[in-house]
Parts: C-alpha cells; structure tokens; sequence
C-alpha cells in the first residue's frame, strides 16, 4: 500500500474540526437574517447580539423577524442577548471569541446632518477598543461598511487607539451569496414601504486583527497611524495573568493537554503549576475552556484541558 505524505493544513476532517470549534460574536445583528444564515449552513457556535434592549423590541422595528429569532434561540449554541452596547463589550461577562461582526454599523444619524461622520467614527473607534478585550488571541474583527464616497469618508482604518492590540489588515468586497435568505435593514427598523437597505454599489468588509503575538517572542505590536512598532518585554520577565491565558488559549488545541504539558510550552521562567491550575480553573468558570478526566490507564491522575 502506498502512503501519502500530508502536513496538518491538508488534513480535511482537522480543517472542518477546527471550523466548527471558531466562536462568533455578531453585534447590532439588525433582524438576524446574517446569522440564521450563518446557522443554516452548519456552523452554530455563534452569539447572536443585538443594541434593542429587548426581543419585542427587535420586532418592533422588524416585525417579519419572529421566525428568525425563534430560530436563533433553538438552534445556536446560545441564546441572542439584547442590551448589548458595541462601545462596552469588556463590561459584559460573554466570553473571548475567534470572530467578531459588526455588519453595517450606524449610529441612526442620518447621512445628510454635518455631524453623522463624526458621530460613526466615534462609534467604530469605541467598538474597536472595546472589541480588543474579547477576541482570542490571533482573533478577527471584522466590519462590513457599504462602498461609497461617503463611508469612505469614515476613513476605518485610521481608528485605531495608539495603546491598542488590533491591527488593520485590509478589506475585501462582501459576498452576500455566502449568507442565503440575508438582508440589510434599516438601522431604524422598517419606515413605510422601505423595508431595506438597497446597496447598488455592494460592500466591503474591513478586517483587523490581534497583534499581539503569543509563545516564543512574546512581543506586542503597538499601532499607530504611520507606524507599527515592535515592542519585546525584558528577558526573564515573569508573565502576567493575561498573557499566561492567551498562551493557554494559543497552545490548547485538538489534543487534550494536562498542566505539565501546557506548562512546557512556556519560555523561561516558566509559570508554576499553582499559578497555571488557579488560572485554567477561573478560565474553566468564565467559559473559556473545558476541563476533562486525566489520561485513561496511565499513573498521572492530572485532568486534561481543551478549548471550549
């Protein structure tokens, strides 16, 4: 029999696994109509927020959007979440994701008052600060804005906070045909026959990622509008807590991995094994991994970890 030689990226069924395990965090979700089609093609690990502070609210605004919220709750992983301000996310105890959207965001003012770039620019520049506190480490965020003289002058890509961890990385034309059934609605909900946003010039989705770069260099991106700066903390400098969790959430993957294992992934010095097992125990409770039995018929009775 011959054999095929074959490197982890070639693997289709770790490709699919892997898909399946990414978290979502969609923001101002509009009627829901993205995500049911997010949900419809097999990936439901996805959260579903919207800014209405209510269910009956969201229906209100659009009131052809009670099947597609009935389908939400029965079908994702969790249940949509109402009240969610895009500005304060690091306030709400949801969790870290792999993705996050904000399809379409604005502010309701409309486009023709003088001060509806000002006021969008400071939406997506609090959003983006806020979103850098709930995005795994090598994360996306991603924002979809229709083309246009206009949203150009938005200028996203300049947003950025000089103190942050998000990093643009370009854009891309939306491809409406990957999400079935999707439409753009009105921030303000449905007025008189005008039941959506019709986008004749198409969209873009601008993507930024987390720069903050886990495991042997250990080094931070700092941006700034014209530069990027590599800034590499001392030799020997003992970690914090945080970045001890990032690299626990970078190095935990398809194989289940108890404390020593995790621990040998650390530079020196290392982390001890009191301070790895307080932090994967807070990380058990907020959600962000899952604890499992130890490894069956062996002497070590440590239990093993994965990613949630």
């Amino acid at each position: 029999m011959g054999t095929m030689s074959s490197t982890k990226k070639d693997d289709m069924l770790t490709t699919c696994l892997d898909a399946a395990r990414t978290s979502i965090l969609s923001i101002g979700s509009g009627d829901g109509s993205q995500q049911k089609a997010i949900v419809e093609q097999g990936h439901n690990k996805i959260l579903t927020t919207f800014y209405e502070n209510s269910k009956n609210e969201v229906l209100r605004k659009y009131p052809h959007a009670a099947s597609i919220l009935n389908f939400l709750e029965q079908k994702s992983y969790r249940l949509p979440l109402y009240g969610m301000d895009a500005t304060q996310l690091h306030s709400y105890n949801i969790g870290k994701f792999d993705i996050i959207l904000f399809t379409f965001p604005h502010t309701g003012v409309p486009n023709n008052q003088k001060h509806s770039i000002r006021s969008n620019q400071e939406l997506l520049r609090n959003f983006l600060q806020s979103a850098q506190h709930v995005l795994t480490p090598n994360g996306q965020v991603q924002v979809t804005l229709k083309k246009g003289e206009f949203y150009e002058k938005w200028n996203i890509s300049s947003l950025l906070e000089e103190n942050g961890t998000l990093n643009y990385k370009g854009s891309h034309d939306l491809d409406k045909s990957m999400f079935p059934g999707y439409v753009h609605r009105l921030t303000k909900g449905s007025i008189g026959s005008m039941k959506q946003v019709v986008d004749k010039q198409g969209a873009q989705v601008h993507v930024f990622s987390d720069v903050m770069t886990i495991g042997k260099t250990k080094s931070v991106v700092v941006n700034s509008n014209k530069h990027t700066v590599i800034v590499a903390p001392p030799v020997g400098m003992p970690m914090t807590d945080v970045e001890i969790q990032a690299q626990i959430m970078s190095v935990l993957g398809q194989r289940l991995q108890d404390v020593l294992e995790i621990r040998r992934s650390f530079d020196d010095p290392k982390p001890d094994t009191r301070q790895l097992n307080r932090i994967l125990y807070s990380m058990k409770e907020q959600g962000f991994v899952q604890q499992h039995g130890p490894k069956p018929g062996g002497t070590n009775k440590k239990p093993r970890w994965s990613r949630c």
